[in-house]
């Protein structure tokens, strides 16, 4: 179910408050500045997908600034992906300003201080998701922060014209449609971050970074081969093994390390859909593990609780947010 703010219905004195209450709610703690507080005028619709959620806005004149008293009051990291609409922003983080133009995107981490400035009447389009979900498909987000990305054409333009028929669609979806849709929208978010050629550049860190988008992209495609390896992803990418593992390195853990994350994201994935039918030992197999002993351990110590225990709560829960029998019939 959507959610919608609207300033206009509110008191001019009070507008300054309602839209950073506003924006709080839809995203993260922030502070919001108004142009000219008494005749700004501004909507907001919000629509959950499961982990992420979509947001649109069409406001005046505003700054939204995030200082690190904001940032501590996070639980976990969120990501947003924010396409400027009708005019131009303005966007620093990290010691870097760039200028997002209509039809562009920008990344905005949620783990450091940012001004988003909006200059003039404008329509955005928010993309909020937790980084930990997006992780589990590019390994490193760092490499595309302080970027602006094209939204006009390839992934990025497919990607847009998806979030703007979402809305319609999300009031239509039960919860397990609604994850599976979101699911579907993180693809095309690695995707089309994958698909800027700011990356491809001449210097040493863009050549690596490259690299690392496809190697990232094959283990991800290859991740249920069990004979998936290091030496497998260098053969594929035309490199050698020990360019794979020092690219890794320099990021933190192993290829080794990476591919089992992942693996133990999709099982868990699986078991958390009430739809899934597959025993546990199954689900093992298909993603890679040689047996269900060795994915129980490493399940339970990725997630504190055994396969078993996820499934029995999941079901549990769908017991429990089932519709009662109607003890009037009959």
């Amino acid at each position: 179910m959507s959610q919608v703010y609207n300033a206009e219905v509110v008191p001019p004195a009070g507008r300054q408050r309602y839209w950073t209450e506003a924006v709080r709610n839809v995203l993260f703690p922030l502070q919001t500045i108004l142009k000219d507080p008494p005749h700004f005028v501004g909507v907001i619709k919000s629509w959950p997908m499961g982990a992420l959620s979509l947001s649109y806005y069409r406001s005046g004149p505003v700054t939204y600034r995030r200082e690190r008293e904001h940032v501590a009051q996070d639980d976990g990291e969120p990501i947003l992906v924010s396409f400027a609409g009708r005019s131009d922003v303005m966007f620093s983080q990290n010691r870097s300003t760039v200028v997002c133009k209509r039809g562009q995107f920008v990344l905005e981490r949620g783990n450091a201080p940012s001004d988003y400035v909006q200059s003039d009447l404008n329509t955005l389009l928010v993309l909020k998701m937790p980084a930990d979900l997006l992780k589990q498909r590019i390994r490193s987000i760092d490499r595309y922060s302080s970027l602006v990305f094209d939204s006009h054409r390839a992934a990025g333009g497919l990607l847009l014209d998806t979030l703007k028929s979402l809305p319609r669609r999300v009031g239509e979806s039960d919860e397990r449609t609604s994850d599976r849709l979101g699911d579907w929208v993180l693809e095309l978010v690695a995707l089309s971050l994958e698909d800027n050629q700011q990356i491809l550049g001449s210097h040493l860190s863009s050549v690596q970074a490259a690299h690392m988008v496809r190697i990232e992209r094959f283990i991800r495609q290859n991740l249920r081969d069990r004979a998936l390896s290091a030496e497998l992803v260098a053969s594929a990418c035309g490199i050698s093994v020990r360019y794979v593992h020092q690219l890794f390195s320099r990021s933190g853990g192993s290829v080794g390390d990476w591919i089992r994350e992942l693996r133990l994201q999709s099982c868990d994935r699986e078991l958390r859909d009430s739809g899934c039918i597959d025993s546990i030992g199954e689900l093992a197999y298909r993603w890679g593990f040689g047996d269900q002993a060795q994915f129980s351990r490493h399940y339970k110590r990725h997630f504190g609780q055994a396969p078993k225990e996820t499934r029995r709560l999941t079901r549990e829960g769908m017991a429990t947010h089932a519709p009662a029998a109607d003890s009037s019939v009959g």
